[in-house]
């Protein structure tokens, strides 16, 4: 099994958007200067398995100069030579996308790029603060197109005032750019975000879940009327075009991240970690300067949260799973008795089984989290019940040692 490498880059130009609840700050040329090389160094620290996907992401890697991106690319194919065929993503928004730009991705083996769209309606774009215009988005796409990088868009539906008239513009408009893969997101009002404030303080109102609903189940319809095929909740893509990256998260494979608050899951036997780097730039920065240990956390998963993120995460699959999925996965666990245990959602018609797996039915999937909850709680008991039966067996493993053989001493590598 090979792995993902997922590299954070934490900056943004300018104010990052009201409703991102991911780790950013503002780009700032010395900081940018002195992270990269970081990066590297933690790269160069991690004795990880090979991976064939890397993804760059932010933030903005955009933000970076191209030199600095440049730097970053070559380095990691040093540290860590990839296979031919690695899936190497990068995320860039359209106004920061130039034939420059474009030519150093090349140079620098990328092969697949995600453009920041997230609407392709001028208003919708300004209430989302973000940077771009419909024109710049139309640029960058044809800077791509005289590549021959796989193309991906981010959309966003549900946004404050948005009519289903406008969200079908978008569509319509998306059609016509004729990207490989679309992802489209409902807006979430994280914690801590200008919008989640205004939320609150009743500055904005949401969209009805009826209105989201509609948003959703237009959106697929028309998509998959245009060629694209539907293979997980949120992402739909031409044939054999999915990420191939995303897909490791989505099926338990393992991942390394790399920079400050990147996680990183190291699947078992013997001990499923997951990892989080220090979420502060100048933090990230010391630790590897003093080598001292970057993570802010390592947490053991037990059996109930693994069993929880698989229902999770392959209910999220249009294809769902099968019974040697779970025995892959959940190799403690009696397989053919844990898919029996969802028996009453299949009598129920919350999911349904077809051709040995178990999946979540379309006209279902705008309420999955209930059904997946559903999914945990009706298996709850007999997967408590084994993981006592267990505790002692796994109890004994040196967790200091098992970190050790996934990531390397954490080590300052010798000078040169």
């Amino acid at each position: 099994m090979s792995y993902g490498c997922y590299v954070h880059i934490p900056f943004c130009n300018g104010e990052k958007c009201p409703y991102c609840g991911f780790y950013s700050i503002p780009y700032a040329p010395y900081l940018a200067d002195d992270y990269i090389p970081a990066v590297l160094e933690q790269a160069r620290r991690s004795s990880f398995p090979d991976f064939d996907t890397l993804y760059i992401g932010g933030g903005t890697p955009s933000s970076l100069t191209l030199m600095q991106l440049e730097t970053l690319l070559d380095g990691l194919q040093k540290i860590h030579p990839m296979p031919k065929d690695c899936e190497i993503t990068v995320e860039l928004n359209p106004e920061n996308v130039t034939e420059e730009l474009v030519n150093t991705l090349e140079r620098c083996s990328v092969t697949r790029v995600s453009l920041g769209v997230q609407s392709l309606v001028q208003r919708q774009l300004m209430v989302l603060g973000r940077k771009h215009t419909v024109d710049m988005i139309t640029q960058a796409f044809e800077l791509l197109r005289s590549k021959s990088f796989s193309t991906s868009i981010d959309l966003i539906f549900g946004v404050p005032g948005q009519e289903l008239e406008e969200w079908s513009t978008t569509i319509g408009r998306a059609i016509e750019l004729d990207p490989d893969h679309i992802s489209i997101y409902c807006l979430s009002y994280e914690e801590g975000t200008p919008f989640a404030y205004a939320l609150r303080k009743g500055l904005i109102s949401s969209v009805t879940a009826e209105a989201e609903q509609a948003m959703f189940f237009t959106a697929l319809n028309r998509f998959e009327a245009a060629g694209y095929e539907h293979y997980e909740i949120s992402n739909l893509c031409k044939p054999g075009k999915y990420s191939r990256h995303n897909m490791k998260y989505w099926t338990g494979e393992g991942y390394m991240g790399l920079g400050a608050g990147a996680h990183s899951y190291a699947p078992g036997p013997p001990r499923w970690l997951r990892m989080a780097a220090v979420k502060n730039v100048r933090g990230f920065l010391g630790r590897i300067a003093s080598a001292e240990s970057i993570w802010e956390f390592v947490e053991a998963l037990d059996l109930p949260k693994r069993v929880a993120e698989f229902l999770m995460l392959r209910f999220r699959l249009v294809n769902g799973f099968s019974v040697e999925d779970v025995a892959r996965n959940l190799p403690e666990i009696d397989a053919i008795q844990f898919v029996d245990l969802l028996k009453p959602l299949e009598d129920s018609k919350h999911i349904v089984r077809e051709g040995g797996r178990l999946r979540i039915p379309r006209e279902s999937l705008f309420i999955s989290d209930a059904i997946i909850l559903a999914a945990v709680e009706a298996t709850d008991r007999y997967i408590r019940q084994t993981a006592l039966r267990l505790h002692a067996v796994t109890d004994d493993i040196d967790m200091a040692d098992y970190i050790t053989s996934f990531h390397g001493p954490e080590e300052p590598s010798p000078q040169k």
